[in-house]
């Protein structure tokens, strides 16, 4: 069950949550940070909004470049996109960086 914030779908406080895991206020190089924003961008994506989950992941791979998660999501949403070559490009740089991941 997907729950309400506000009278609006739960999605809508996504944004708010990437902001905070990515503000400069939050410690540079934070893996955790970097992880709750890819949280976000995976919601975002799940939830069919594919334009802001692949700028939510772009945000999250300017400040953790080694996150495979993030890789894996922007590859996803690529794909989606139509933009294949990228979505490919994407999808092996989250192998190379965690070859065990489920995919």
């Amino acid at each position: 069950m997907r729950r309400r914030l506000a009278g609006g779908r739960w999605t809508a406080a996504l944004p708010l949550l990437l902001l905070l895991a990515l503000s400069p206020d939050a410690r540079a190089g934070d893996r955790a940070n970097a992880r709750v924003a890819a949280t976000g961008a995976a919601q975002l994506l799940a939830a069919g909004d594919v334009e802001r989950a692949l700028a939510a992941y772009d945000a999250v791979l300017a400040t953790d470049d080694g996150l495979a998660e993030a890789h894996h999501g922007r590859g996803l949403a690529l794909s989606m996109l139509g933009r294949g070559e990228e979505a490919v490009a994407a999808l092996e740089r989250a192998v190379e960086l965690d070859p065990e991941a489920p995919r």
